[in-house]
Order: structure tokens, then C-alpha cells, then sequence
């Protein structure tokens, strides 16, 4: 489970179908504490300082953690005991990221060169951003796949290299750069940078 600073995670709880629950007992690993639990049809989750005012329990057992703090992220656990005796406990990890670690909207390095005289460019698209962590990046373009739009390409993360044709001066591309908590996407039309210049160079946008 991700969430961010200032945000809420939710660690839902699926009971299967017919089980009639009498208690459940909800555990921070790292605080060695109870947190929240429900027994003899009572609700409590008033036993933590730390996530006082910041934790809800819903009728189906599930665990509402708001206005996270850094120092949530840990591990927590559901014990479960049913009517019939039998007992259950559900881990869950939860990882909380600050709000600095939200991906910026990317910044894209573009380097054209004229490979023939036949109106056939080599244009590398290099994907980036200024704020974010364990960012990963993707490629598309308007009908879906990029590799479906057009003839020549290979793409190993945040690079993508085309081989463009004329025919393809309105074809745009779209970078994606995304994190567990966060994502931005960005669109250019390589085909302009062709036009901005028939020799090798690069443009910054």
C-alpha cells in the first residue's frame, strides 16, 4: 500500500462469504502497538497517541490510516477470529512518500539529426523530470502503442529513438513518468524539431 505526506492509505480487508467475525484486532509491527480492534460487536481505535484523530474502521473491518506522517511507513497486521474458532493474520506494508517525491511534469531533451538527403530524420526524445523518485518512464503515442506508429524505432526507458519519413509530420509522442504515488505525461511532435533544423543539434522545452 503507497501513499503520500499529508494523505490517506486504506488497508482493506476481504471476508470471505458466510464467515461471521467476532474480533479483529489491528497491529502496528514497528510501534508494537494495537491500533484499532473490534470485539464483542464494539469499535475502538483510540489505544495509539500517534494516530490519534487519524484512524477510521469501517463496519466491514477495513483500516483507514489519514493525514500520514513519514514515520508510517512500516508494517501492520489484521488478526482475525471467527465465530467458529478459526484465526487469521493479514500483513500489510505501507510506504509513505513525501510530497517532494511526486513527479515534476517531464522535461524532454530532443537532439534531430538529417540522416539522408531524402527527408529521413534520426531524432533521439530523452525523458526526464526535475523532482520524483524511483521514477519510471513510457512511451506512447496517439493511437496507442508508439511502436505501432511508426516504421523505425527502439526505446530502453526514458530514450526513445525514431527514424522519421515525412509522411509521419503529424505524429506526436507522449512520455510518461510515473512513481507509486504520482503521474505526469508530456506530448511533442517530433517532426517539428526536424523542420527547426536540417543539421545535428538540440532543442530544450
Amino acid at each position: 500500500v503507497n501513499g503520500i505526506v499529508g494523505g490517506s492509505a486504506i488497508f482493506s480487508l476481504e471476508i470471505p462469504p458466510g464467515a461471521v467475525i467476532t474480533e479483529v484486532s489491528w497491529n502496528s509491527v514497528k510501534r508494537k502497538t494495537l491500533i484499532a480492534e473490534f470485539i464483542d460487536v464494539h469499535y475502538r481505535i483510540d489505544f495509539d497517541k500517534h494516530f490519534k484523530n487519524r484512524l477510521h474502521l469501517f463496519r466491514n473491518f477495513s483500516l483507514q490510516i489519514n493525514q500520514l506522517h513519514i514515520n508510517d511507513t512500516g508494517n501492520y497486521t489484521a488478526q482475525i477470529i471467527e465465530k467458529n474458532g478459526s484465526q487469521n493474520t493479514i500483513t500489510y506494508s505501507l510506504q509513505v512518500y513525501g510530497k517532494t517525491e511526486r513527479v515534476s511534469t517531464p522535461v524532454r531533451v530532443v537532439t534531430t539529426s538529417s540522416a539522408s538527403h531524402n527527408g529521413i530524420y534520426n531524432v533521439t526524445l530523452n525523458c526526464s523530470v526535475e523532482t520524483g523518485s524511483q521514477v519510471q518512464y513510457s512511451w506512447s503515442s496517439e493511437d496507442g502503442a508508439v511502436r505501432d506508429a511508426f516504421q523505425y524505432l527502439s526505446v530502453g526507458g526514458a530514450i526513445l529513438h525514431l527514424t522519421l519519413k515525412p509522411e509521419d509530420y503529424n505524429k506526436s509522442v507522449t512520455c510518461t513518468a510515473s512513481n507509486p504515488v504520482s503521474k505526469e505525461s508530456a506530448s511533442v511532435t517530433p517532426w517539428d524539431y526536424c523542420m527547426a533544423s536540417t543539421t545535428k543539434g538540440k532543442s530544450y522545452f
